[in-house]
């Protein structure tokens, strides 16, 4: 999971403009991939969701997919949405670090757009990095390039009924060391995603961001008493 800088604002928001990746990791939680029809997010419905929100609220915004250096034109369109002022990050793959070339290009367009870059680290991811210019990119740009710890595998997407991927929820929706964090995915579902386990659909972008807080909230506590009898949170 990401963890992002605590700064008093609740909510850790982020798009996934596309599901469109040049990996196809077998524990992709979200079925990326290159092959195959890729949902795109709607511009248009994105735009008017974000027009209405409290963005002092927001402590930081996140983009990814899908892998968004493959389609940093479709992310543009999106990454203008958001105003200057807030923080934003972005998730990839880190494959661009085998080109120089693209690795150019990519770090050049994070810089564009104020970006805390976060590379996925899994031995999967690993396998398709240069994983010393990515070492020596984390330390020459301390703070802006982050090399994410790898995630245990949980059983969502592709992982489901693997052998050794975990299963079970683990309570960190109770954390109170990190802010609420949801996702827009291509379809326009919007999930919570503090959990280890299924990520739940909060809300659609068709619905207001006025009270996303408390339906966030009222899905929480009924998946922790569905979980526990009688209603009975165990610590």
């Amino acid at each position: 999971m990401v963890e992002t800088t605590q700064t008093g604002k609740p909510i850790d928001f982020s798009i996934m403009p596309s599901f469109r990746c040049n990996l196809r990791c077998w524990f992709c939680m979200y079925n990326a991939g290159p092959d195959g029809h890729h949902e795109t997010l709607d511009y248009e419905k994105t735009k008017s969701f974000l027009s209405q929100f409290d963005w002092n609220m927001i402590n930081a915004f996140g983009f990814y997919g899908g892998e968004p250096s493959i389609n940093t034109d479709l992310y543009d369109k999106f990454i203008d949405l958001v105003p200057e002022r807030i923080k934003k990050f972005v998730i990839t793959n880190g494959t661009w670090s085998v080109s120089p070339k693209y690795t150019e290009m990519f770090i050049n367009w994070c810089a564009l757009h104020q970006f805390h870059i976060i590379v996925s680290s899994t031995p999967e991811h690993v396998k398709y990095q240069h994983r010393s210019l990515l070492v020596n990119l984390e330390k020459e740009f301390h703070g802006a390039i982050e090399l994410k710890k790898p995630d245990a595998i949980h059983a969502q997407g592709r992982a489901k009924g693997k052998t050794g991927v975990i299963s079970d929820c683990g309570m960190t929706c109770q954390r109170s060391d990190r802010n609420i964090r949801l996702g827009l995915k291509p379809g326009g579902d919007i999930v919570y995603q503090n959990c280890h386990g299924e990520y739940h659909i909060i809300q659609t972008y068709l619905e207001l961001f006025e009270g996303i807080i408390e339906r966030t909230q009222e899905v929480v506590k009924k998946c922790l008493e569905s979980r526990q009898p009688h209603g009975r949170v165990i610590p």
